[in-house]
């Protein structure tokens, strides 16, 4: 149920952009097509990560052209900056290729009319690939999210603000409070790119941060489910690292249970000729501690 006669702080919305232009982002494309359905003031951030490829300027959208890849983590924190500039109260966090949809944007207008919206720290829609549920999801914090038997889906009716179980969302079309995300000391930098929304989801939970999920669907391609199409040598080694770091900060047991899992990813890659090439990687990495 809305308040028509509350009117919520406005949104400070980022797309980030990588080796795409605004007319090949899906993500761009389908704000474009349903953002009047969102009812609440907003900002737009096109943020850039490609010096070589050339975005207009224009009166609809702020353009930050990063002279290198900043990643995720650097759009991020610029786009925090300019939400605490703005007064934005909420940060809407969108990758690329994101299918957006009027129902989703109407969801977020919903929730930030509720009289009760501030008492979350962030609100998420699910995200699926087809019929797979890939977020949000929560996880026994003694096993941490690496086995894909502990997790599972997160609703508003689980209780996953307890302290024995982590909850986490995707950072793509994620509305974080910009309050919260500042508590907790914005988004790490040791986080560049994979496990960051696994990092700021948990320091959330360790802030006792509630995550309310919007009644709504989108679709995401996950590179994870097929990374030997989709992802690079030196993308397999960030995120072998990136795992490695967040179990370490989880606990010791996290970080054997990850090298077991890890253990498993070598087999499947020895008997998979298309993921070979990730083998020697896998191998060394699992004897590294850092």
């Amino acid at each position: 149920m809305t308040n028509s006669n509350m009117m919520p702080n406005r949104i400070q919305i980022i797309i980030v952009l990588y080796k795409t232009t605004l007319q090949e982002s899906i993500s761009y494309q389908s704000f474009k097509k349903y953002c009047a359905s969102l009812t609440v003031p907003y900002t737009l951030l096109i943020y850039n990560n490609s010096p070589e490829v050339t975005i207009p300027l224009s009166t609809e959208y702020t353009l930050i052209n990063a002279t290198s890849n900043r990643y995720l983590q650097g759009a991020y924190s610029e786009a925090l900056q300019l939400a605490q500039q703005n007064k934005a109260d909420w940060l809407l966090l969108l990758d690329q290729d994101t299918a957006l949809t009027a129902e989703y944007f109407t969801s977020i207008s919903n929730f930030l009319y509720q009289d009760n919206a501030t008492d979350y720290c962030a609100a998420v829609p699910n995200l699926c690939q087809e019929s797979i549920h890939l977020s949000p999801c929560c996880y026994p914090k003694w096993v941490g999210p690496f086995w894909q038997s502990y997790l599972k889906p997160y609703t508003n009716k689980v209780a996953a603000e307890r302290k024995s179980e982590i909850y986490m969302a995707f950072n793509s079309a994620t509305l974080l409070s910009v309050s919260a995300i500042c508590q907790v000391g914005g988004f790490d930098e040791q986080y560049p790119l994979d496990m960051l929304d696994y990092r700021y989801f948990y320091q959330l939970h360790l802030q006792r941060g509630k995550m309310y999920v919007l009644d709504t669907v989108l679709q995401q391609k996950l590179s994870l489910l097929s990374i030997e199409d989709s992802m690079s040598i030196e993308r397999y080694k960030s995120y072998l690292s990136s795992c490695l770091r967040f179990a370490k900060q989880l606990s010791v047991r996290c970080v054997l249970l990850y090298k077991l899992r890890l253990c498993r990813t070598i087999a499947a890659q020895l008997l998979k000729k298309s993921k070979r090439k990730f083998l020697k990687y896998s191998i060394v990495h699992l004897f590294a501690w850092k």
